[in-house]
């Protein structure tokens, strides 16, 4: 086998390790997110712990790889590393938040405390496997590495397989593993892959003979230059990489506006970011080892970085809706018709030209700071890691600081900045009797200040708010999301809660029905009275606030955005001032994970409003597994309440979704609460509400006149309500998939707007018992059923038959 041959076997095999190393990634958050919560201190603290310990790695093999004599027969023993720690460590992923538990009392007093805590546990469990991912970059670069004259070739050769292998490892676990085989296996299958690796590795290099090492006696050719390179390369490119992070951070932010932020589109935007990585390396890699002023080269990819990221919101907003207009037409589709592929072309056009700039940095850095084939690992190493931190703290930054402080508009502002300093220093540093190349440096650096100059601040605030036709009330920026509080309607308006571009909740007629159902039903429902409840989820505080009009009722409630409980003001009119409520404990966490932590409290109603299932991180509300730990927190007489969409998802997995509550809860019911809107309520004991109950409850005042502004003034009209009960949620959700933590399906599927409910709803309609056996279970007189029956085609007339 010729070295050519030689190297590209080792560079398909990069490809795959890029493969597996990614779905790790996916699946490691995914689950961490489980274990930890969705909040953006867990996800920060799993980021940072993934990628610190790929730098770990990447600099601790890079001071032993160039004193290797096999040193790909060791790349190919981490390999085999790699997928077996895969497969110890993936299953104790599940066990963190019970380690976690006998501390919870001191953790849940001190925020920053517990955030440590998660992050050393995060660490403490993925620093082996991820110590082990970075070390294969400096042992495989400098296994393949036969003459000096081609290192750089080499070098970027290999970063280009590898991220090229990340792209589809992406796109593999996000569209098509983890819908169909769930988290486990898909960790497995990976495992299995890194171990293939290896193995293949080690049969293809078996024979081959033992790499040259350079003696200590013999000095690196170049090492004076290379060390003066390194000061000033490896500060630049660690800040580089905290600038790309944080340019994936707020483009993440900016291209989610309006589609919503599904797996989907996450994946879509990673698969980019790093296409664009993989794409701008492939193409250096021909001249990297030709070029004489490498300074300027790098000069040039820092400055077009710094023009894109400027020039990518103009482009983003007026450029792209053209060509990709043009490009659907020409391919036969409508753009309502191919909406995710048409927004997936619109976010390439705008994400790709600074990320290939970027991409082309790495080596070009790589190939300046070594000139001899015996210091590859040890150069590589540094560069990989010291970028690698760059990032991880680049992306911290961004999220808990600039985005915050700055907005999305100064956070771009700053970074383009930053990106324009870099290269002003390494146009500086280059040589000045090489004036061509200095010249092409300064031409980016020059149109970045042009751009800068005539980019109006408005031009990203309106790509934010580009999704509302109403007036903006609030427009803020935090760790969470870009939210927006709105007022719409010309003649009775209505207020909006608006989360990057996707509409959260609001003050509409049927938004005000179903969340004030949302708050009485599980109250109306207990048969005992209520003292503990829990609401996850505040959204325009609704449901809280029709819980407080019941007397006598401590209410927590969980919210992840401490803005959205901020913004819970412009709601004050219909949230009975939920937010001044001293009865009221708000908590900014995740609500499955503030569950986890006080495993000691029961409640006696727990009602949910969260977002869309379909949204990233939502199916963790919705799962088995997560009905069985809301079960395990709730009294003998609890009851709970779930929001059931029934336009957000395809009709088969909304079977899914209340075969799933229904399966922790077979005392169920289902109740509809607007056309393309339910409620499926469970309670821990299966007994009939006493006579009179229902009216007693609405014999309160402030109860009478909160469901009273939702036109029920009667027991009989709140029975109408009432949709299908336990039987017949058997019937319904014969043979239904149930979603579990390790299966999280709808999470998985491609955006859709379903509206062709109507056959579910008429198989709902159908199933729902005569209004004397409602009235039975519901504790309200048999008289009183023609009057349930009368409501009930009021509804039905508005909302079905309409």
């Amino acid at each position: 086998m010729t070295h050519q041959d030689h190297f590209a076997v080792f560079a398909s095999l990069f490809v795959l390790s890029g493969i597996s190393g990614l779905v790790y990634q996916v699946v490691w958050a995914r689950k961490l997110q489980i274990a930890f919560g969705v909040n953006l201190y867990a996800i920060a603290a799993v980021l940072a712990a993934y990628f610190l310990g790929m730098a770990l790695g990447s600099w601790l093999g890079g001071k032993v790889s160039d004193r290797s004599r096999r040193p790909l027969i060791i790349y190919a023993l981490l390999e085999i590393g790699i997928g077996v720690t895969a497969l110890v460590v993936t299953p104790l992923i599940d066990q963190l938040d019970i380690v976690l538990q006998p501390f919870n009392e001191m953790l849940n007093s001190n925020f920053y405390l517990l955030q440590g805590a998660r992050f050393i546990l995060t660490l403490g469990v993925l620093i082996v496997p991820t110590t082990l991912l970075g070390a294969t970059v400096p042992f495989m670069n400098r296994g393949v590495m036969a003459s000096d004259s081609h290192i750089g070739k080499r070098m970027a050769t290999l970063y280009a397989a590898n991220t090229l292998g990340a792209v589809a490892g992406v796109l593999v676990s996000g569209f098509y593993l983890i819908e169909r085989i769930g988290l486990m296996h898909t960790a497995q299958l990976a495992a299995a892959l890194s171990v293939a690796v290896g193995l293949l590795a080690i049969r293809v290099n078996w024979r081959a003979g033992p790499v040259n090492v350079r003696s200590a006696a013999v000095p690196e050719t170049g090492s004076v230059e290379t060390r003066q390179a390194s000061r000033i390369v490896l500060p630049v490119m660690g800040l580089s990489g905290a600038l790309g992070l944080s340019l994936e951070v707020l483009w993440t932010r900016l291209l989610i506006q309006g589609i919503g932020s599904t797996a989907y589109v996450f994946s879509i935007v990673l698969a980019l970011f790093l296409a664009g990585i993989a794409i701008g390396s492939y193409i250096v890699r021909s001249r990297v080892d030709h070029w004489k002023d490498l300074y300027s080269a790098l000069a040039l990819t820092q400055g077009l970085a710094a023009l894109f990221t400027l020039a990518g919101v103009p482009i983003l907003n007026r450029v792209m809706p053209a060509i990709v207009s043009s490009v659907m037409d020409a391919l036969g589709y409508s753009v309502e018709q191919a909406f995710f592929q048409t927004w997936a072309l619109w976010a390439a056009g705008a994400l790709l030209p600074a990320t290939i700039a970027l991409g082309a940095s790495l080596p070009i850095a790589a190939r300046l700071i070594t000139s001899s084939r015996h210091a590859v690992g040890k150069n590589m190493g540094r560069l990989y890691a010291i970028n690698t931190y760059g990032g991880v703290v680049g992306s911290l930054c961004t999220g808990f600081v600039l985005l915050p402080m700055a907005g999305v508009y100064g956070s771009i502002t700053l970074i383009s900045a930053l990106y324009l300093l870099v290269a002003a220093v390494l146009v500086y540093q280059s040589d000045a009797g090489l004036m061509r190349g200095r010249r092409l440096a300064i031409i980016p650096i020059a149109l970045s200040l042009l751009v800068w100059f005539f980019l109006p601040p408005g031009l990203v605030r309106d790509r934010v708010t580009n999704y509302t036709t109403g007036d903006i009330l609030a427009y803020e920026e935090d760790y969470y999301g870009s939210i927006l509080v709105t007022e719409e309607g010309d003649g009775d308006k209505f207020k909006r809660l608006l989360v990057n571009g996707t509409s959260y909740s609001g003050t509409g007629d049927y938004a005000v029905r179903y969340m004030r159902l949302q708050g009485h039903l599980p109250v109306f429902m207990s048969q005992k009275a209520v003292k503990n409840v829990l609401v996850i989820c505040l959204g325009v505080g609704l449901t809280a606030g029709a819980i407080t009009t019941h007397p006598d009722t401590a209410l927590t409630v969980v919210e992840l955005s401490r803005t959205i409980v901020d913004l819970s003001v412009f709601f004050a009119d219909v949230n009975e001032e939920v937010h001044l409520n001293p009865d009221v404990t708000l908590v900014t966490d995740d609500g499955r994970n503030y569950l986890v932590r006080n495993p000691g409290q029961r409640f006696d109603v727990i009602t949910l409003e969260p977002p869309p299932p379909v949204l990233a991180g939502m199916a963790n509300l919705y799962s088995l597994d997560f009905y069985e730990l809301a079960k395990s927190r709730m009294t003998d007489e609890g009851v709970i309440v779930q929001w059931i969409p029934l336009h957000t998802q395809s009709n088969t997995d909304t079977r899914m979704l209340i075969a799933t509550f229904f399966k922790a809860f077979p005392n169920s019911s289902l109740w509809w609460t607007e056309s393309g809107e339910a409620l499926i309520l469970g309670k821990m004991r299966d007994t009939p509400l006493v006579p009179g109950h229902i009216q007693n409850l609405l014999s309160n005042k402030k109860v009478a006149r909160s469901l009273g502004d939702i036109d029920i003034f009667t027991p009989a009209q709140l029975a109408a309500h009432f949709l299908v009960d336990q039987n017949g949620l058997e019937r319904l959700v014969s043979g239904s998939a149930v979603m579990t933590d390790d299966l999280p399906v709808i999470e998985y599927r491609v955006p859709v707007f379903n509206d062709d409910y109507t056959p579910l709803l008429k198989e709902m309609i159908q199933l729902r018992p005569d209004s004397h056996s409602i009235a039975k279970l519901l504790g309200i007189s048999p008289s009183e059923a023609d009057a349930i029956d009368e409501a009930w085609l009021n509804l039905k007339n508005s909302w079905y038959e309409k």
